[in-house]
């Protein structure tokens, strides 16, 4: 089982007590190294401190980080370690509490550590990610912005240098893992963090055409190739519009401040209107459930059939019929509130 300490009661009682940084807060800095720790495996298993660097006890560790330079010192030691992940089991409480009283009885100085907050402390479980990859489609490794969402978000950013690569420690549960990089399509992928088990995702991003089809004007998309199905009755999406779509997607995915997009579906004006109007309802929804698939929040579509109300063109031949048939994208609300992913702005 792999956990760590989440007690700012500890941290700041071991501050005072040994006179390092008196008042100020290092949980986040105690929790970012301890979780780094999880991840490459160190062992901070035992209590005790054998005076040997490659296995420093966890009470020691705690000690340490305020003896030896704050979170440099800690790092020093976490550095060196090998072996297991370290573990913080059930009987942590009365482990620490046991030695400290242990050290005072025994005339040994005491670690300096607040025994009513040692009380306090909480143990949660973690599990991580370590070498998460993000590749293109021939394998090599891209550099990207990769959204870990779930029971925490975590935002990480993969280089050339390292290989696409990307660790972090995570509570349980289950997680979104989004990567976006300039030239490709976004990729979304999911990852179940299970306590003291290491996942190793790999999201492999295909690359962006060339010639886009999609444009993102103030008030709509734009359709620089149409969305087409098989025939004239039918709403079943053409191979070659699927990859329209998948740019459509990458679109939304990437600009969050377009809140709500209206899918509209329009007919030509051969058949009934109410058959027009239920074909172009069926199309629209068939676009929206591409997109759900594809990644793109269902609150954020709207399918809505127009049938053959808004011809942009004469029905007379079939070049005008051709562009009646048609799905528009318009944006039907904004908020400008919304953080633009770093990649995109």
């Amino acid at each position: 089982m792999v956990t760590f300490l989440n007690s700012l009661s500890l941290i700041r009682a071991s501050s005072v007590a040994t006179g390092a940084d008196a008042g100020v807060d290092h949980a986040s800095e105690i929790e970012s190294v301890l979780n780094r720790a999880a991840i490459s495996g160190n062992n901070l298993s035992s209590y005790e401190w054998d005076g040997d660097e490659k296995n420093p006890g966890l009470v020691a560790v705690i000690s340490r980080y305020w003896q030896n330079g704050g979170l440099k010192g800690l790092n020093r030691f976490l550095d060196k370690a090998v072996g297991k992940p370290w573990v913080i089991d059930d009987s942590i409480l009365k482990n620490l509490k046991g030695l400290e009283e242990k050290r005072k009885v025994s005339g040994k100085a005491a670690y300096g550590i607040d025994l009513e907050a040692i009380t306090k402390i909480e143990a949660r479980q973690v599990g991580a990610i370590k070498q998460g990859k993000v590749l293109s489609d021939r394998g090599l490794p891209v550099a990207a912005r990769v959204e870990i969402k779930g029971p925490k978000t975590v935002i990480v950013e993969t280089s050339l240098q390292g290989g696409g690569g990307f660790s972090t420690a995570l509570p349980p549960g289950s997680y979104q893992i989004t990567a976006m990089a300039d030239g490709y399509f976004v990729k979304i992928g999911t990852v179940n963090i299970t306590p003291g088990e290491i996942n190793a995702p790999v999201l492999v991003l295909r690359p962006l055409p060339k010639s886009p089809s999609v444009r993102l004007l103030t008030n709509k998309i734009l359709m620089l190739r149409p969305v087409v199905f098989t025939n004239r009755t039918s709403a079943e999406l053409t191979d070659e519009s699927r990859l329209i779509l998948d740019e459509v997607a990458d679109l939304m995915i990437r600009h969050p401040e377009i809140k709500r997009l209206r899918i509209q579906g329009n007919t030509d004006s051969r058949g009934s209107e109410d058959q027009n109007i239920k074909i172009s309802q069926e199309r629209a929804d068939a676009v929206v459930a591409y997109l759900i698939r594809s990644g793109v929040e269902p609150q954020r579509l709207e399918a809505v059939g127009l049938g053959e109300e808004f011809p942009v063109a004469p029905n007379i031949a079939a070049t005008g019929r051709s562009r009646n048939n048609r799905i528009e994208f318009t944006i039907a609300e904004r908020d400008e509130s919304a953080v633009k992913p770093a990649s995109d702005q």
